[in-house]
């Protein structure tokens, strides 16, 4: 299997989105989306009984130094939401940015540009 390419959905900074329509099911081997330059609100919800973590990639060095890899962990039932810069900094070699789970079972997640 391989990644899932993510739809970025454009919701207008006074207009709104309806998350049960949006929100699909989590990848076993992540999510990629497109390394935009944009924020990227990211929305996830663990359906599950315990605790998950989702990573952002970041193959980025600076000075031969590697970037932490950003982490958001996330408690059982409950949903998060998260903003990141879709840029260099989390830009893999093919131009996306991986997402990652460290379970996916009753993970579902949706990502948002807040447009003008």
């Amino acid at each position: 299997m391989s990644r899932t390419v993510l739809t970025i959905t454009a919701v207008t900074a006074i207009g709104g989105v309806n998350l049960t329509d949006t929100l699909e099911a989590a990848n076993a081997d992540g999510e990629s989306i497109a390394a935009s330059g944009e924020n990227i609100t990211l929305v996830v919800e663990n359906g599950s009984a315990g605790s998950i973590t989702v990573t952002i990639k970041t193959p980025e060095t600076v000075k031969g130094l590697a970037v932490a890899e950003d982490t958001w962990t996330i408690a059982a039932g409950k949903t998060y939401i998260g903003r990141f810069m879709a840029r260099e900094t989390y830009m893999q070699a093919d131009g996306t940015v991986h997402i990652d789970f460290s379970a996916v079972t009753t993970i579902a997640v949706a990502a948002f540009r807040i447009t003008k």
